[in-house]
C-alpha cells in the first residue's frame, strides 16, 4: 500500500441540548491522526469511512470503526478506524522427473530437494523456502503473494551406483496469479557408467619349437634314444649269437 494513500470518511452528531445537528468530513493517511474542529460538548459523534482506494494484488476487508463517543468540555474524544487488507494469494508446484538410460537405477524413495525464492513486490516482502519430492512426484507450495516472480533451484542429487547425474533442467521463473497454481518442472538426466573392459589373460610361456635352442635339445634327445635302442638291439644280438654257439657245441 502506498505510504501517501489517503483514507476519508464522514462524522455526524444529532441535535442536543442547546445545539443543532452537525456533520463534516475527515481524512488522513495510514498511521496518521485527524482532529476535528470544535464540536458542542455533549454531542454524540458517529464516524463512518468511505471505501478505500484499491491496492494492487490485495483486497480490503470490512473497516473496524470504534463506537460513537460523547464529546466532553475541553477534551478530545478519540476514534480509531482500522482497515484490514489481505494480499491476494496463489501457489506454485514442482514436478520432478528423471530421464536417461540410468533412470531404472534410481530408488523409488530417493528424495530430491531444492529452494525457491521471490523478490519483494507490490504490497509484499521478499520470500523464500524449500521444496522436496520423489521422482515422478509433485510438491505444492504454501500460499504465495499474487504477482510474485518465483525462481526454483535444485540441490545436488544423491549419488546412484553405476550411474552419473547430468545437469538438471529447471523450467523458467513463473509469476504467481490469484487463485492459481503455477507449475515448475525439474528434470534430472542420469546415464549409466560403462563397465571397465575385461583384460585378456597373459599367454603361457611355451618354448618355440622353431627356436635354435629347441632344435639342439630335440636332436640330443633323439640321439640318446637312438643310441639306447642300438645298444639294446646290439645286446640282444649278442645274446642270440651266444645261445646259438652253445647249441652247436
Amino acid at each position: 500500500m502506498p505510504a501517501d494513500q489517503v483514507f476519508s470518511g464522514t462524522y455526524s452528531y444529532p441535535a442536543g441540548d442547546g445545539f443543532a445537528a452537525g456533520e463534516g468530513v475527515w481524512s488522513t493517511t495510514a498511521g496518521g491522526t485527524w482532529t476535528s474542529p470544535d464540536v458542542p460538548a455533549g454531542a454524540v459523534v458517529t464516524v463512518q469511512e468511505n471505501a478505500a482506494d484499491a491496492v494492487g494484488n490485495a483486497k480490503w476487508g470490512t473497516p473496524v470503526v470504534s463506537d460513537p463517543v460523547t464529546v466532553k468540555v475541553g477534551e478530545t474524544a478519540k476514534f480509531t478506524v482500522d482497515n484490514p487488507i489481505t494480499i491476494d494469494k496463489g501457489a506454485f508446484s514442482v514436478t520432478k522427473s528423471v530421464s536417461g538410460d540410468g533412470a531404472g537405477l534410481v530408488p523409488a524413495d530417493q528424495v530430491f530437494s531444492g529452494t525457491y525464492s521471490y523478490p519483494a513486490g507490490d504490497g509484499f516482502a521478499a520470500g523464500e523456502g524449500v521444496w522436496s519430492t520423489t521422482a515422478g512426484g509433485t510438491w505444492t507450495s504454501p500460499d504465495v503473494p499474487a504477482g510474485a516472480v518465483v525462481t526454483v533451484q535444485e540441490n545436488a542429487a544423491d549419488a546412484v551406483g553405476n550411474a552419473k547425474w547430468g545437469t538438471p533442467v529447471v523450467s523458467d521463473p513463473v509469476t504467481v496469479k490469484v487463485g492459481e497454481t503455477a507449475k515448475f518442472t525439474v528434470e534430472n538426466p542420469i546415464s549409466l557408467v560403462p563397465s571397465e573392459p575385461g583384460t585378456t589373460p597373459p599367454a603361457q610361456n611355451v618354448p618355440d619349437d622353431k627356436g635354435p635352442g629347441s632344435l639342439a635339445r630335440t636332436g640330443l634327445a633323439a640321439g640318446s634314444i637312438l643310441a639306447g635302442a642300438l645298444v639294446l638291439i646290439a645286446g640282444s644280438l649278442g645274446l642270440i649269437a651266444a645261445a646259438r654257439r652253445r647249441r652247436q657245441g
